[in-house]
């Protein structure tokens, strides 16, 4: 059964939600409904036949429609209730938002929606102003502006930090495709932030297979430290990098790729370079070993004095270049002089101590031990002489 339009038009009146005011041609209020009541504060005996809308909107407001209406139609409004009903005046719908005012002086945002009422005759016989308080909308839109201003100052730090950082920064998709980089990985590649978005990974590097190798390793380990890789720019420059990778997620834990941070090591490796120099020219074996005892350099004058390859010496304890008997006292006197490390010569009296080689025979030495640090742990390195002329097997 259709809804009668009359009493459709009684419950829109009767609504606490909408303020519903119709006036007479002049303005004046002629209809004040119950929605009108809460919302301005006036019961509507106090405005019926005394006011115009005009008197319940913000003053200042009025008087800037007026004139943003007289420039557009180009003709003179007057900053009353000419500017709230000009355009419905002239069979134009009219909705917009201006400042209401309250009868205790308060004020709040309202959407206002104005019509023209005619008679039959298309004559107006008054207008109808229905509104409602948008103060709800418009908070919500405040907040959402100091959202999205947080959000652009929170990612204008974080592109900061990525910018300033020393290192050349990437982050590539799981397919190993880079997805964004930092200007010190532009300058490292020769290339544009446009030219290395979208490009493989692998392609920025002498050895293609390595680098795609360091993507995937970091893919199925979660993470990859002191990755060594040399970058190739554009113009066929290399750099030695060191990188640490990890992977990184969405907020549901979901795998987006991996970050990457290529360090310019080239410096430290020409000063790593220097010191394997300077340490294979030494006439005498060089071992150096950790505070548990295991060996973490030599150079070659140790493998042709003990007979070891590197690779076998290298994290062994070093008691095994040190005779069977003498491993258990050996074990007290080293961790002793970790407690107390300082330069110390030791068996330079002929006969007074003795080395183990591979082939198990035994040979007089002189050592001399110094302390060292790296990297925050303590080290000791012997020199070792062997002393000619006296031999065990």
């Amino acid at each position: 059964m259709p809804t009668d339009p009359r009493s459709l038009q009684d419950a829109i009146f009767r609504s606490v939600h909408f303020s519903c005011i119709a006036t007479d041609p002049k303005g004046v209020i002629q209809i004040f409904n119950v929605g009108a009541e809460r919302m301005l504060g006036y019961a509507a005996a106090e405005v019926l036949n005394k006011l115009t809308p005009a008197d319940l909107h913000d003053g200042p407001e009025l008087i800037a429609r007026a004139n943003a209406l007289s420039l557009e139609f180009g003709t003179p409004i007057a900053p009353g209730f000419d500017a709230v009903v000009f355009r419905a005046s002239r069979g134009i719908e009219d909705v917009y938002e201006l400042t209401k005012v309250r009868k205790d002086g308060s004020r709040f945002p309202a959407v206002v929606s104005v019509t023209a009422l005619r008679d039959g005759r298309d004559a107006i016989i008054g207008f109808l102003l229905i509104s409602n308080d948008n103060t709800v909308q418009k908070q919500l839109e405040a907040d959402r502006l100091k959202l999205d201003l947080r959000l652009r100052d929170e990612q204008f730090y974080t592109r900061s930090l990525i910018e300033s950082n020393v290192d050349a920064l990437m982050t590539t998709d799981p397919r190993g495709i880079i997805i964004d980089v930092n200007k010190q990985m532009a300058t490292l590649s020769a290339c544009t932030r446009d030219e290395l978005i979208g490009a493989p990974f692998k392609n920025h590097f002498t050895d293609p297979a390595r680098a795609e190798a360091g993507i995937q390793l970091a893919l199925s380990n979660k993470r990859v430290v002191n990755y060594d890789l040399v970058a190739r720019a554009r113009h066929g420059k290399t750099t030695e990098v060191s990188c640490n990778a990890t992977t990184f997620y969405d907020r549901n834990k979901m795998l987006q790729g991996v970050f990457v941070a290529a360090r310019d090591v080239t410096e430290r490796s020409r000063a790593e370079n220097k010191f394997r120099i300077l340490i294979e020219s030494l006439p005498d074996a060089l071992i150096i070993v950790n505070g548990s005892g295991e060996i973490v350099l030599v150079n070659s004058q140790t493998e042709r004095m003990f007979g070891y390859a590197r690779s076998e010496l290298l994290g062994q304890n070093v008691e095994i270049v040190v005779p069977e008997r003498a491993r258990d006292r050996h074990s007290g006197h080293r961790g002793g002089y970790f407690g107390d490390p300082k330069v110390r010569a030791m068996g330079t009296s002929a006969g007074g101590l003795y080395a183990r080689r591979k082939d198990a025979t035994e040979f007089p030495v002189e050592i001399s031990l110094s302390p060292l640090e790296a990297d925050g742990e303590r080290l000791v390195s012997a020199v070792i002489r062997e002393i000619p002329g006296h031999r065990r097997s």
